[in-house]
Protein backbone atom coordinates (compact mmCIF):
# COMPACT_ATOMS: atom_id res chain seq x y z
CA UNK A 1 0.00 0.00 0.00
CA UNK A 2 2.79 2.45 0.74
CA UNK A 3 4.40 1.83 -2.65
CA UNK A 4 1.08 2.59 -4.47
CA UNK A 5 0.72 5.97 -2.66
CA UNK A 6 4.26 6.95 -3.60
CA UNK A 7 3.52 6.47 -7.25
CA UNK A 8 0.33 8.57 -7.17
CA UNK A 9 2.01 11.65 -5.61
CA UNK A 10 5.01 11.81 -8.04
CA UNK A 11 5.18 15.39 -9.60
CA UNK A 12 4.57 15.83 -13.37
CA UNK A 13 7.48 17.93 -14.77
CA UNK A 14 6.03 18.03 -18.33
CA UNK A 15 3.29 20.61 -17.51
CA UNK A 16 5.54 23.72 -17.20
CA UNK A 17 7.37 22.73 -20.37
CA UNK A 18 4.10 22.43 -22.27
CA UNK A 19 2.96 25.85 -20.99
CA UNK A 20 6.30 27.43 -22.02
CA UNK A 21 6.21 25.94 -25.49
CA UNK A 22 2.60 27.02 -25.97
CA UNK A 23 3.36 30.60 -24.92
CA UNK A 24 6.41 30.67 -27.16
CA UNK A 25 4.33 29.51 -30.10
CA UNK A 26 1.64 32.12 -29.42
CA UNK A 27 4.21 34.96 -29.21
CA UNK A 28 5.80 33.66 -32.39
CA UNK A 29 2.49 33.78 -34.22
CA UNK A 30 1.74 37.29 -32.90
CA UNK A 31 5.20 38.45 -33.95
CA UNK A 32 4.72 37.07 -37.42
CA UNK A 33 1.33 38.79 -37.76
CA UNK A 34 2.84 42.09 -36.56
CA UNK A 35 5.72 41.76 -39.01
CA UNK A 36 3.33 41.12 -41.90
CA UNK A 37 1.21 44.17 -40.92
CA UNK A 38 4.31 46.36 -40.68
CA UNK A 39 5.48 45.15 -44.08
CA UNK A 40 2.09 45.92 -45.62
CA UNK A 41 2.06 49.37 -44.00
CA UNK A 42 5.54 50.08 -45.37
CA UNK A 43 4.47 48.96 -48.85
CA UNK A 44 1.44 51.27 -48.59
CA UNK A 45 3.60 54.26 -47.57
CA UNK A 46 6.06 53.60 -50.39
CA UNK A 47 3.18 53.40 -52.88
CA UNK A 48 1.78 56.72 -51.60
CA UNK A 49 5.21 58.33 -51.82
CA UNK A 50 5.63 57.17 -55.41
CA UNK A 51 2.19 58.48 -56.26
CA UNK A 52 2.98 61.87 -54.71
CA UNK A 53 6.24 62.10 -56.62
CA UNK A 54 4.40 61.42 -59.85
CA UNK A 55 1.59 63.92 -59.23
CA UNK A 56 3.52 66.80 -57.61
CA UNK A 57 3.96 69.72 -60.12
CA UNK A 58 7.46 70.11 -61.45
CA UNK A 59 9.36 72.83 -59.56
CA UNK A 60 11.07 75.66 -61.40
CA UNK A 61 14.77 75.08 -62.07
CA UNK A 62 17.27 76.18 -59.46
CA UNK A 63 20.18 76.86 -61.80
CA UNK A 64 21.62 80.39 -62.07
CA UNK A 65 19.72 82.79 -64.37
CA UNK A 66 22.42 82.71 -67.05
CA UNK A 67 21.93 78.95 -67.44
CA UNK A 68 18.15 79.13 -67.90
CA UNK A 69 16.93 78.77 -71.47
CA UNK A 70 14.21 81.11 -72.76
CA UNK A 71 13.68 79.29 -76.05
CA UNK A 72 10.12 78.30 -75.18
CA UNK A 73 9.20 81.50 -73.32
CA UNK A 74 6.37 83.80 -74.35
CA UNK A 75 6.76 87.48 -75.27
CA UNK A 76 4.78 90.34 -73.75
CA UNK A 77 4.70 93.80 -75.32
CA UNK A 78 2.95 96.87 -73.99
CA UNK A 79 2.53 99.56 -76.65
CA UNK A 80 1.11 102.18 -74.28
CA UNK A 81 4.23 102.19 -72.10
CA UNK A 82 6.66 101.03 -74.81
CA UNK A 83 8.27 98.02 -73.17
CA UNK A 84 8.49 94.26 -73.60
CA UNK A 85 9.82 91.20 -71.81
CA UNK A 86 9.82 87.39 -71.99
CA UNK A 87 8.24 85.06 -69.44
CA UNK A 88 7.94 81.27 -68.92
CA UNK A 89 5.30 79.49 -70.92
CA UNK A 90 3.60 78.12 -67.77
CA UNK A 91 3.18 81.63 -66.30
CA UNK A 92 -0.07 83.45 -67.07
CA UNK A 93 -0.43 87.17 -67.89
CA UNK A 94 -3.52 88.80 -66.37
CA UNK A 95 -4.93 92.16 -67.37
CA UNK A 96 -6.13 94.55 -64.64
CA UNK A 97 -9.81 95.42 -64.34
CA UNK A 98 -9.07 99.14 -64.60
CA UNK A 99 -9.53 99.87 -60.92
CA UNK A 100 -6.00 99.17 -59.63
CA UNK A 101 -4.45 102.63 -60.01
CA UNK A 102 -1.13 102.49 -61.86
CA UNK A 103 -1.21 98.72 -62.36
CA UNK A 104 -0.30 97.73 -65.93
CA UNK A 105 -0.33 93.94 -65.78
CA UNK A 106 0.17 91.10 -63.33
CA UNK A 107 1.47 87.56 -63.83
CA UNK A 108 0.57 84.30 -62.09
CA UNK A 109 3.56 81.98 -61.72
CA UNK A 110 1.59 78.90 -60.58
CA UNK A 111 4.28 78.40 -57.93
CA UNK A 112 3.28 78.55 -54.26
CA UNK A 113 4.71 79.09 -50.80
CA UNK A 114 3.41 77.78 -47.48
CA UNK A 115 2.45 80.83 -45.40
CA UNK A 116 0.31 81.00 -42.26
CA UNK A 117 -0.89 77.46 -42.82
CA UNK A 118 -2.06 78.07 -46.37
CA UNK A 119 -0.63 78.05 -49.88
CA UNK A 120 0.06 81.51 -51.30
CA UNK A 121 0.89 81.88 -54.98
CA UNK A 122 3.92 83.79 -56.20
CA UNK A 123 2.92 86.51 -58.63
CA UNK A 124 4.36 89.60 -60.30
CA UNK A 125 2.80 92.96 -60.88
CA UNK A 126 3.99 95.83 -63.08
CA UNK A 127 3.09 99.46 -62.44
CA UNK A 128 3.93 102.83 -63.90
CA UNK A 129 5.65 105.34 -61.62
CA UNK A 130 6.59 108.98 -62.01
CA UNK A 131 9.21 109.12 -59.26
CA UNK A 132 11.26 106.88 -57.01
CA UNK A 133 9.63 105.95 -53.69
CA UNK A 134 10.94 107.12 -50.35
CA UNK A 135 11.97 103.55 -49.50
CA UNK A 136 15.61 102.54 -49.22
CA UNK A 137 16.82 101.21 -52.56
CA UNK A 138 20.00 100.06 -54.27
CA UNK A 139 21.07 101.33 -57.68
CA UNK A 140 21.53 98.56 -60.21
CA UNK A 141 20.93 97.69 -63.87
CA UNK A 142 18.11 95.74 -65.51
CA UNK A 143 19.24 94.67 -68.99
CA UNK A 144 21.61 97.67 -68.93
CA UNK A 145 18.81 100.13 -68.04
CA UNK A 146 19.39 102.17 -64.86
CA UNK A 147 17.22 100.65 -62.14
CA UNK A 148 16.56 100.83 -58.43
CA UNK A 149 16.04 97.76 -56.25
CA UNK A 150 14.13 97.61 -52.96
CA UNK A 151 12.37 95.11 -50.68
CA UNK A 152 10.53 97.84 -48.75
CA UNK A 153 7.51 98.13 -51.03
CA UNK A 154 4.30 97.65 -48.96
CA UNK A 155 2.95 94.13 -49.40
CA UNK A 156 1.30 91.64 -47.06
CA UNK A 157 4.04 89.04 -47.46
CA UNK A 158 6.86 91.28 -48.64
CA UNK A 159 7.97 92.07 -52.18
CA UNK A 160 11.13 92.39 -54.23
CA UNK A 161 10.82 95.41 -56.55
CA UNK A 162 12.86 96.86 -59.40
CA UNK A 163 12.06 100.32 -60.76
CA UNK A 164 13.46 100.57 -64.30
CA UNK A 165 14.10 104.11 -65.47
CA UNK A 166 12.73 105.29 -68.78
CA UNK A 167 13.34 108.97 -68.06
CA UNK A 168 13.71 111.17 -64.99
CA UNK A 169 9.95 111.11 -64.42
CA UNK A 170 9.01 107.74 -65.93
CA UNK A 171 9.67 104.30 -64.43
CA UNK A 172 8.26 100.82 -64.74
CA UNK A 173 7.99 99.12 -61.35
CA UNK A 174 8.29 95.30 -61.42
CA UNK A 175 7.50 93.47 -58.16
CA UNK A 176 7.55 89.83 -57.03
CA UNK A 177 5.60 88.68 -53.97
CA UNK A 178 5.81 86.95 -51.51
CA UNK A 179 9.45 87.66 -50.69
CA UNK A 180 11.65 87.55 -47.59
CA UNK A 181 15.35 88.18 -47.96
CA UNK A 182 16.44 87.05 -44.47
CA UNK A 183 14.20 83.97 -44.17
CA UNK A 184 13.24 82.87 -47.69
CA UNK A 185 9.80 81.33 -48.07
CA UNK A 186 9.38 77.84 -49.43
CA UNK A 187 10.08 77.69 -53.17
CA UNK A 188 11.42 81.27 -53.15
CA UNK A 189 14.91 80.18 -54.19
CA UNK A 190 13.36 78.47 -57.20
CA UNK A 191 11.29 81.47 -58.30
CA UNK A 192 13.97 84.18 -57.90
CA UNK A 193 16.31 82.90 -60.70
CA UNK A 194 13.36 82.82 -63.12
CA UNK A 195 12.38 86.34 -62.06
CA UNK A 196 15.94 87.55 -62.65
CA UNK A 197 16.04 85.88 -66.05
CA UNK A 198 12.78 87.60 -66.96
CA UNK A 199 14.27 90.93 -65.90
CA UNK A 200 17.24 90.33 -68.19
CA UNK A 201 14.81 90.36 -71.15
CA UNK A 202 13.05 93.60 -70.17
CA UNK A 203 13.40 96.19 -72.92
CA UNK A 204 12.05 99.63 -73.69
CA UNK A 205 10.86 99.50 -77.28
CA UNK A 206 11.10 103.23 -77.94
CA UNK A 207 14.27 105.27 -78.42
CA UNK A 208 13.88 107.63 -75.47
CA UNK A 209 15.36 105.36 -72.78
CA UNK A 210 19.10 105.35 -72.17
CA UNK A 211 21.16 102.28 -71.34
CA UNK A 212 24.46 101.96 -69.51
CA UNK A 213 26.84 99.60 -71.30
CA UNK A 214 30.04 98.28 -69.76
CA UNK A 215 32.73 96.41 -71.63
CA UNK A 216 35.81 96.72 -73.82
CA UNK A 217 36.03 99.49 -76.43
CA UNK A 218 37.16 98.23 -79.85
CA UNK A 219 37.91 99.88 -83.19
CA UNK A 220 36.20 98.87 -86.44
CA UNK A 221 37.54 98.98 -89.97
CA UNK A 222 35.09 100.03 -92.68
CA UNK A 223 35.69 100.07 -96.43
CA UNK A 224 33.12 102.80 -97.01
CA UNK A 225 34.07 106.23 -95.59
CA UNK A 226 30.39 107.21 -95.59
CA UNK A 227 29.58 104.55 -92.99
CA UNK A 228 30.23 106.15 -89.57
CA UNK A 229 30.92 102.88 -87.80
CA UNK A 230 34.39 103.27 -86.32
CA UNK A 231 33.96 101.82 -82.84
CA UNK A 232 32.06 99.14 -80.97
CA UNK A 233 31.79 97.98 -77.37
CA UNK A 234 32.22 94.32 -76.46
CA UNK A 235 29.74 93.97 -73.62
CA UNK A 236 30.75 92.42 -70.30
CA UNK A 237 27.14 91.21 -70.00
CA UNK A 238 24.84 90.63 -73.00
CA UNK A 239 21.98 92.97 -73.82
CA UNK A 240 18.62 91.46 -74.71
CA UNK A 241 17.33 93.06 -77.91
CA UNK A 242 13.98 91.69 -79.09
CA UNK A 243 13.96 94.30 -81.87
CA UNK A 244 17.21 93.15 -83.47
CA UNK A 245 16.21 92.33 -87.04
CA UNK A 246 19.28 90.20 -87.72
CA UNK A 247 19.10 88.03 -84.60
CA UNK A 248 16.51 88.82 -81.93
CA UNK A 249 17.81 87.90 -78.50
CA UNK A 250 20.96 88.50 -76.51
CA UNK A 251 23.68 90.51 -78.23
CA UNK A 252 27.31 90.74 -77.10
CA UNK A 253 28.34 94.01 -78.73
CA UNK A 254 27.07 97.37 -79.97
CA UNK A 255 28.31 99.56 -82.78
CA UNK A 256 28.93 103.06 -81.40
CA UNK A 257 28.16 106.38 -83.11
CA UNK A 258 28.44 109.98 -81.97
CA UNK A 259 27.84 113.44 -83.41
CA UNK A 260 29.91 115.04 -80.67
CA UNK A 261 33.54 115.64 -81.65
CA UNK A 262 34.86 115.54 -78.07
CA UNK A 263 33.15 112.17 -77.47
CA UNK A 264 34.56 110.84 -80.74
CA UNK A 265 38.06 111.85 -79.68
CA UNK A 266 37.58 110.22 -76.30
CA UNK A 267 36.43 107.00 -77.97
CA UNK A 268 39.56 107.03 -80.06
CA UNK A 269 41.77 107.48 -77.00
CA UNK A 270 40.13 104.65 -75.03
CA UNK A 271 40.31 101.85 -77.63
CA UNK A 272 41.29 98.60 -75.94
CA UNK A 273 40.26 99.75 -72.48
CA UNK A 274 37.39 98.83 -70.20
CA UNK A 275 34.78 101.58 -70.39
CA UNK A 276 31.29 102.55 -69.28
CA UNK A 277 29.12 104.14 -71.95
CA UNK A 278 25.73 105.78 -71.66
CA UNK A 279 23.57 106.28 -74.70
CA UNK A 280 20.40 105.50 -76.63
CA UNK A 281 19.80 102.58 -78.96
CA UNK A 282 18.82 103.67 -82.47
CA UNK A 283 18.10 102.08 -85.81
CA UNK A 284 21.10 102.02 -88.12
CA UNK A 285 21.94 100.99 -91.64
CA UNK A 286 20.12 97.98 -93.18
CA UNK A 287 17.90 97.55 -90.11
CA UNK A 288 20.88 97.20 -87.79
CA UNK A 289 20.98 98.72 -84.33
CA UNK A 290 23.65 101.00 -82.89
CA UNK A 291 24.26 102.88 -79.66
CA UNK A 292 24.43 106.66 -79.87
CA UNK A 293 26.94 107.64 -77.20
CA UNK A 294 26.20 110.54 -74.84
CA UNK A 295 28.83 109.75 -72.18
CA UNK A 296 31.96 107.60 -72.08
CA UNK A 297 34.34 107.08 -69.16
CA UNK A 298 37.24 104.75 -68.51
CA UNK A 299 36.77 102.11 -65.84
Amino acid sequence: MKEENAVKTKPNYNVPLIIFLTAFAIFGILGAVYSVNQSRQLEKEVAELRNNLQTTPTALPTQPPEQISIDDWQSYTNENYSFSFRYPDQWAVRQPTGEEGNLIVYIDTEQTAELDGQEVEYYLWLESAEALPDDDYTQTLVNHYPAFKTDQKPSRYGALTYLVRKSDDQYISISLTPYNDENPFSNQNNVIPIFEKMLSTFQYTGQEAKIIAQGTLQSLETTDPDIPYDYQIKLSKPYYDELNAMKPGYVDDFVLVSNNESITQKLSSLVGESVTIEGKIEWGLAETRHLRVTTVVSN
